[in-house]
């Protein structure tokens, strides 16, 4: 009986076949810097989410847990 891939198997053929890196100490810091400028723009908490959000995409960054995003957002607010 074959086994089914687990999750980490999955994320690495993810980061393999897309070019996509883990979000680290150093991915949380970059998008904090750069939510510190849009927090001037607009302070509003959910269009903070979406601009990490985005941000992390563009970069090809794995998105980290809801509660990660959600710290870094209060972070900047």
């Amino acid at each position: 009986m074959k086994q089914e891939p687990t999750r980490r198997e999955h994320m690495e053929e993810i980061r393999q076949l897309y070019g996509y890196r883990n979000f680290t100490l150093r991915e949380y810091r970059s998008i904090s810097q750069t939510l510190l400028k849009y927090d001037l723009e607009n302070g509003n908490a959910v269009y903070l989410l979406r601009t990490a959000i985005d941000e992390l995409r563009k970069q090809k960054i794995i998105l980290p847990g809801i509660t990660t995003l959600e710290h870094v957002v209060w972070e900047a607010l």
